[in-house]
């Protein structure tokens, strides 16, 4: 970005040099000129029109007898000073007497026109002298605007040349003991200060005021026009000559002559002839009645003189502004943020602009307006350009610009057949829970350590980026085979088993690897060693995973089993269609699903819960079951894991809770006895916004009561959010619902919080009641286990019961109940309504259940 904020500048400064900017810079020295608003009458001047009327009446060019009457009329009222800006540019000798003789007079100040190419001028009329004539010459810009007013031209063999104006100045404050002095220290020459009164009248330079190379002859300043016509009194050539005019226009006035009748062309375009009032172009004498004006009062001591910076201001101000526009543009990423910052900058590049004009002060606002958008634009480009190539958080490449550097990798290849080259993939273990535990903020830290690690274990060849979350790929070049990648590997792994230090405390994390090699067989080498990552760490291997062929076919496999799973899902509804449509139609209050809502191939099984004291069922857990009409029975623990990661659990887990809140409605009615159903919700269950109200919505249209429906919940879920689990889990508990949570001893329980958890019940895993028989400590972890669960007043639940032995031993220590093969495989909805007609009960005295089914059963529970 700062690249971007030097370069527009530099660019755009060389553009000025060569004019780009010009016709802009003083366009909008005219807008703010023409937008002034009008000034006051100036009561200091009188003008005498030479209007078409008295061209017509009097003839053109106005004969010297009449022009001699006029001036002997004005002096009579003893006017101040008297300009004459009428062509006078020949011999005394020529002139007549009459007309001499006014000429002779002190305050009368005569204008000629001079070449401003040539070192000589025309000389003025023998009779007046020098310090008496001024050049009424009018510089005119490259688009025919008047903008500047002459001060003085130089002459070779004599003092300047003065303009008409400055003479007609310069006799109005001669009665107040001013006249023009050079300043100290300059001297006569072109360009040279002087000191008129109390003003310094500074001349332009070459690029002053938005001019690019100013052609400069003579000293000049900026014109500061009061209004589109001059607010003073105006009064007819033949007005004076009829002697109609009142003494008090005349008496201690600036008078000037001069021709404002159209058909001689002596007009002039001026800043507000831009306002679209083609009727504003200028007269020649009303210009030099506005320069005489100006330099009288900047005399006085008024500020009116403009005043423009440097070069070197205008240069900084263009940097200035450019800096900002690079600053904001590549800060502020909201589009809307984004548009009104730049709107409230324009709006006060402005008004600092208006302001200083006010203050007669001019430095050009085009030059840092262009900076400012084109240094945004420029930035808004590079930001895009950026972000489709490199990762905005750790400043990595991203997978697109990774692909570009391993496709130019790899074309190589064919040229150095020798070399080899390969991907690293890896994945932050646990980044979900650090991120949930210590914030967003630390997550994104960790990425951006984790990045710069990465980076100092790569030599010059390898290229890494970030790829996708929590995800990495190194591109490890010109190598000679696998070890040399697996090195590099390794490399990384011992500097990210290293803490890293995230809100004040110290983080450990480590991450799989999955590494990929070319061999010249044309495969995309990211996706190899992004399966291969995926193989460490479902094996949970601490060295990285070297791709195989195999790999492949087992993604294929499990991709076709995903496939299977919505086609299967979708036998009842279009599945395909979003999953916020396929909720909506779930919690349809008017939904009343049929026994098996996902054609023949789903169906929920039941495995009674047995109380260990008396033998007798207390409930049964809700299982589904899964009979593909080609693969056969699929485990649960094949297509559960699929069902979890792409979000398929969600609607399946609640056609199961629907389903067995119905079946256990149905058995309440049917046998008129209590029962429970428990039913395990997954993680991503659990961490939908609207549960507890689906649950509700689901009681609701079963019937089912809610003390005979508990839920039970992982140990690592609940543990997963804590503070959110136990507001979850309260406003489950307000329906009035049981909760259990399944698998207790697996996870990373915290004692602590266990105790805040609304919970009723703990389930033994089943690892832990199989091993109770081999030694005394194993019994010794279910026994502690139960009377954790006694202590938080909670119910001990055994899965896995599978010998009369064990039933026995979580009887001795207090275990109430026990589910598993010893009692009963999972049923069908059928085979279980049978069971419970036939209202079994176990004993420890038999082999089998009183009235019940046997030991064998199905594999899996």
């Amino acid at each position: 970005m700062p690249a971007i904020a030097l370069g527009v500048p530099l660019i755009l400064l060389a553009i000025a040099r060569l004019g780009g900017f010009q016709g802009w810079e003083l366009a909008a020295f005219d807008v703010l000129m023409a937008h002034r608003g009008d000034g006051g009458l100036d009561s200091r001047f009188s003008i005498v029109e030479i209007t078409e009327a008295d061209i017509n009446q009097y003839r053109w060019p106005l004969s010297e007898r009449l022009l001699a009457r006029a001036l002997d009329r004005l002096q009579t009222a003893r006017p101040k000073a008297i300009g004459l800006d009428l062509d006078l540019d020949k011999g005394s000798r020529s002139l007549e007497s009459a007309l001499m003789l006014q000429l002779d007079a002190d305050n009368v100040i005569a204008a000629h026109t001079i070449d401003t190419k040539a070192t000589e001028a025309i000389p003025p009329p023998e009779i007046v002298p020098p310090k008496r004539v001024g050049f009424n010459n009018i510089e005119i810009d490259s688009d025919n605007v008047v903008r500047r007013s002459w001060l003085a031209l130089p002459s070779p063999n004599s003092d300047p040349h003065y303009s008409f104006s400055l003479r007609l100045a310069l006799a109005y404050l001669q009665d107040r003991g001013i006249s023009l002095e050079p300043v100290p220290h300059t001297s006569a020459k072109l360009h040279a200060k002087f000191q008129l009164g109390q003003a310094v009248l500074s001349p332009l330079q070459s690029s002053s005021g938005g001019y690019t190379h100013l052609q400069l002859n003579g000293s000049q300043i900026l014109l500061n026009y009061h209004s589109p016509n001059p607010k003073v009194r105006r009064i007819t050539f033949g007005q004076v000559l009829r002697g109609e005019v009142e003494p008090d226009l005349i008496r201690d006035k600036i008078i000037l002559v001069g021709s404002t009748a159209p058909s001689l062309k002596e007009r002039f375009n001026t800043p507000y002839t831009r306002t679209g009032d083609r009727e504003v172009r200028m007269p020649a004498v009303f210009l030099h009645a506005q320069m005489t004006a100006q330099l009288v009062d900047a005399a006085l001591g008024k500020r009116v003189l403009f005043w423009w910076v440097p070069d070197a201001v205008e240069v900084l101000w263009l940097l200035g502004w450019s800096g900002l526009g690079g600053v904001i543009s590549w800060k502020l990423k909201h589009p809307g943020k984004l548009a009104g910052a730049i709107v409230l900058a324009l709006l006060g590049l402005g008004a600092i602009e208006w302001g200083l004009f006010a203050l007669k002060v001019w430095i050009p606002p085009i030059l840092p307006l262009v900076g400012f958008l084109v240094t945004i634009g420029g930035v808004a480009i590079y930001k895009f350009l950026y972000n489709t190539f490199y990762d905005s958080l750790t400043g990595l490449p991203n997978r697109l610009l990774f692909a570009n550097h391993l496709k130019l990798a790899s074309d190589r290849l064919e040229l150095t057949p020798d070399e080899r080259l390969g991907v690293i993939f890896l994945d932050v273990d646990r980044f979900k829970a650090i991120n949930g535990c210590l914030g967003h903020k630390a997550g994104d830290r960790l990425l951006k350590e984790m990045g710069g690690r990465i980076s100092q274990c790569l030599r010059s060849a390898d290229r890494v980026a970030r790829v996708g979350g929590d995800e990495f790929a190194i591109l490890v070049d010109r190598i000679k085979d696998v070890r040399d990648a697996t090195s590099i590997a390794r490399r990384i792994r011992k500097q990210l088993k290293r803490p890293f230090y995230l809100s004040g405390q110290s983080v450990f994390t480590s991450a799989s690897m999955g590494i990929a090699m070319s061999n010249g067989s044309h495969r995309d080498l990211l996706r190899d060693a992004h399966t291969a990552m995926y193989r460490a760490k479902g094996l949970e291997k601490t060295q990285p995973e070297v791709f195989d062929p195999s790999m492949e076919s087992q993604a294929i496999a499990q991709f076709e089993l995903e496939l299977d799973l919505r086609k299967s899902m979708a036998h009842t509804f279009l599945f395909e269609a979003s999953d916020d449509q396929t909720r909506k139609w779930l919690e349809d209050e008017n939904s009343h699903l049929p026994h098996s809502q996902f054609g023949e191939e789903f169906r929920v099984y039941y495995q009674p819960l047995v109380s260990l004291k008396s033998g007798k069922i207390a409930g049964f857990e809700a299982l589904v079951r899964w009979q593909h009409p080609t693969r056969g029975f699929v485990s649960p623990e094949e297509f559960i894991p699929v069902a979890e990661k792409t979000g398929l659990i969600i609607p399946l887990g609640m056609w199961i809770l629907r389903e067995a809140c119905r079946q256990t409605h149905q058995w309440q009615m049917q046998f008129n006895a209590p029962s429970i159903v428990s039913v395990n919700l997954s993680g991503k269950q659990f961490a939908q916004v609207d549960l507890v109200a689906q649950i509700d919505r689901i009681l609701g249209q079963t019937h089912l009561d809610p003390h005979s429906l508990k839920l039970e919940i992982t140990e690592g879920v609940v543990m997963e959010n804590v503070e959110k689990t136990i507001e979850t889990l309260r406003k489950m508990k307000a329906l009035n619902i049981q909760l259990g949570i399944d698998d207790f001893g697996t996870g990373y329980s915290s004692f602590s919080y266990l105790s805040r958890f609304p919970t009723d019940t703990l389930k033994i895993d089943r690892a832990f009641v199989r091993c109770m028989g081999e030694k005394v400590e194993n019994r010794a972890i279910v026994q502690t286990i139960v009377m954790l669960a006694h202590t938080l007043g909670m119910d001990a639940i055994a899965e896995g019961v599978e010998t009369r032995e064990q039933w026995q031993q979580l009887r001795d220590i207090g275990c109430e109940y026990g589910q598993g093969y010893f009692f009963s495989k999972a049923l069908s909805g059928r085979e279980a309504t049978e069971l419970l007609a036939s209202q079994p009960r176990w004993s420890l005295a038999l082999d089998a259940c009183l009235h019940g089914v046997g030991e064998s059963g199905m594999a899996g529970e």
